[in-house]
């Protein structure tokens, strides 16, 4: 008897921790991937993917000058990293749009994919630094979920419905999910200018308040025997505030920071599948609008992206050999315009129309070498073209273009049932941001920011080994190794220059420019997860990153922007019966990037992200759950400071109740 209540409590600790561990997906394959499902984040109660993703270990931080905070891969720039939904770009303001994340609601999320290397099937342009690709949730015959959520101090918000329902006699799968959000913080800044010491005036109160909404239809039927229609429908709507509560109106910093943004997206995609024989076909039609508004105090910015996307593959499914070859035709439309006033800046508006037609084709083969070994060996071939017109002015067209073969391999070896080792190389293009393609010009006093119509992609290698544990004796138990290198060509960096005026002192400009130079990055990855009884295990995140350039002058071994020395995280959960409460603590050391500032234009500004500390409490029955979460504990102060100006951002604690049920 005492056995057999053993063996039950043993059963039930697995099924938690079960959820508690990434999926490091099928082992029959010769890449690396690591999979989380949603129930590995439920207990955290997440409201947005960005939530669920600030508790994977492998993840950095980058801080914006705003404040606000965005996710790496490697330690490498947030541009770098490729953000997929449904295993396609969400489209908006360049390639990689890491504001996503915080938009997407995480109710829609049924798994996260981290991708640390590129794969030849996978559309994730400028992932050099990896992928991750937010998987949405499909229909399941009779379910329904409601949510609810409040918290403070101020009081957030968030209400959760989604239900999915068999029609047609079961031949047709509806799922419908709806999610209204309202979510504010709080918290004190400061800015020293001259490292002279603090006056009240120098200080305010930051008070930002985000109103989204989530809508999100998805339809599945099959279509005779061997085919299946499926298609989706998603809308998302973010309205965002920042406020800064300062009498001293002449504070220009806090002018910048006072806004209002509006961001909508809508996407519809329709997809046909099946199988021939031995071989599986798919084709989608996906089409997507984006709209993006902000006001300042010193003028608005307005983006607008238009997209649709047709494609097709093709795989072979046999046993012993599986190659895959697809295609793919992509239009996208962009409109940004502006109008700035003020005495920041001489630049009165902009007005230009970007059109990109691209053509990306992909062919692989995958090996099973041995009965333990795994290889796959592949290219993605990616060309487009691109227009830029000036609808102002001369109206001038500029026009540019460019055709990558991109080669990928991945091998992968199973040592016994618990090691398995490999190793990854892949090239990738990334494209220039938007922002510092459009030729604007800025001026004040003798320096002027200019954007380069000219720019042309950087080509990023990357090799990545690996090593993976998982015991057979002990569940949960696991060590996960990742040792990177990446390698920069045609690096885009902001070159300054002096050029002669009439009259006066030289013009000092700074413009971003391709330049021979190349950069490196490195570092190495540690994933460890121990069980310390049936009831407690600890989870342990160790980065550690390294880079530099290979430049003549200055610029020689100077660190990448926005990279980390290292980051540190640390998890505790504890379960007993229905009850299950921890905590995860953060460390990241600074990061710097080269500050465009007016008067001293080779400045550069240094982040540093500080601890942050979040608990839980989270009480779980069949049908619904119960969570308390507490976020920004300890002192979560996040400083920005260049050579002569200190901004400090300190954030209050966010305390979330959410209760959920299963019907």
């Amino acid at each position: 008897m005492r056995a057999g209540i053993a063996g039950l409590l043993l059963l039930g600790c697995s099924q938690i921790f079960a959820a508690a561990q990434p999926d490091p997906g099928s082992a029959a394959q010769a890449y690396v991937v690591q999979q989380y499902p949603a129930s590995y984040f439920r207990h955290w109660q997440p409201l947005t993917a960005l939530d669920m993703l600030l508790r994977v270990p492998a993840i950095s931080l980058q801080q914006n000058t705003d404040g606000r905070i965005q996710v790496q891969l490697h330690g490498m720039d947030s541009s770098y990293l490729a953000i997929l939904l449904d295993g396609q770009p969400l489209a908006g303001n360049g390639q990689n749009n890491n504001r996503d994340l915080a938009q997407i609601p995480a109710s829609l999320v049924q798994r996260v994919e981290i991708y640390p290397n590129g794969i030849a099937d996978l559309d994730s342009r400028g992932g050099a630094a990896g992928t991750i690709n937010l998987v949405l949730l499909q229909p399941q015959p009779h379910t329904a979920t409601a949510r609810v959520s409040l918290g403070g101090e101020p009081l957030n918000s968030a209400m959760n419905l989604a239900g999915s329902q068999p029609l047609a006699g079961g031949k047709v799968t509806l799922l419908a999910d709806f999610q209204k959000r309202r979510q504010q913080l709080k918290g004190e800044d400061e800015q020293q200018a001259g490292l002279v010491p603090l006056t009240i005036s120098d200080r305010w109160k930051s008070h930002n308040a985000e109103n989204s909404a989530g809508y999100y239809l998805a339809y599945n039927r099959p279509v005779g025997e061997q085919q299946q229609f499926s298609s989706s429908l998603i809308y998302l709507q973010d309205d965002q505030q920042q406020r800064n509560d300062n009498r001293d109106s002449n504070n220009p910093l806090a002018a910048i920071r006072s806004q209002q943004q509006r961001y909508d997206t809508l996407r519809l995609k329709a997809r046909v599948s099946g199988t021939l024989g031995h071989r599986r076909w798919q084709s989608y039609l996906l089409t997507e609008q984006f709209k993006q508004r902000e006001t300042l105090q010193t003028g608005r910015l307005q983006h607008q992206a238009r997209r649709w996307q047709l494609q097709a593959s093709l795989n072979e499914q046999q046993d012993e050999h599986h190659w895959h070859s697809g295609i793919s035709l992509r239009r996208m439309e962009r409109d940004v315009s502006s109008l700035l006033s003020g005495s920041l800046t001489s630049l009165q508006s902009l007005d230009f129309h970007v059109s990109e037609n691209s053509l990306n084709w992909y062919l692989l083969d995958r090996w099973d070498l041995t009965s333990n070994t795994w290889f796959e060996a592949g290219f993605r071939m990616e060309t487009y073209e691109l227009r830029q017109t000036d609808e102002q002015g001369n109206k001038i067209t500029a026009v540019t273009g460019d055709t990558f073969w991109l080669p990928s391999f991945h091998l992968k070896y199973r040592y016994d049932d618990e090691l398995h080792l490999s190793v990854s190389g892949s090239q990738s293009a990334r494209q220039p941001e938007l922002s510092r393609r459009i030729p604007y010009a800025i001026r004040q006093g003798e320096v002027e920011l200019r954007g380069n119509g000219n720019l042309n992609a950087e080509l990023v290698s990357a090799l990545n080994g690996h090593i993976e544990y998982r015991s057979r004796h002990l569940h949960g138990q696991y060590a996960h190794l990742n040792l990177f290198h990446r390698s920069i060509n045609n690096a885009i960096l902001n070159v300054i220059s002096q050029q002669p005026q009439t009259s006066g002192n030289p013009l000092t400009v700074v413009e971003p420019q391709n330049s021979a130079v190349a950069g490196v990055q490195q570092g190495a990855l540690l994933d460890l997860g121990q069980p310390l009884s049936q009831s407690v295990r600890v989870n342990l995140g160790l980065g550690v990153y390294r880079s530099y350039l290979r430049a003549n002058g200055e610029r020689n071994g100077q660190r990448l922007p926005n990279q980390p020395a290292y980051n540190l995280s640390l998890s505790l959960d504890r379960t007993a019966g229905s009850w299950q409460w921890g905590g995860q603590w953060r460390y990241q050391g600074h990061s710097e990037e080269p500050y465009s500032n007016f008067d001293r234009p080779d400045d550069r500004q240094t982040s540093y992200l500080g601890h942050a500390l979040d608990l839980y409490l989270s009480y779980q029955q069949p049908r619904w759950q119960a969570g308390l979460t507490a976020r920004q504990l300890l002192n979560d102060d996040r400083e920005i400071r260049t050579a002569e100006t200190r901004v400090r951002f300190h954030a209050e604690p966010v305390w979330q109740l959410s209760v959920s049920g299963r019907y």
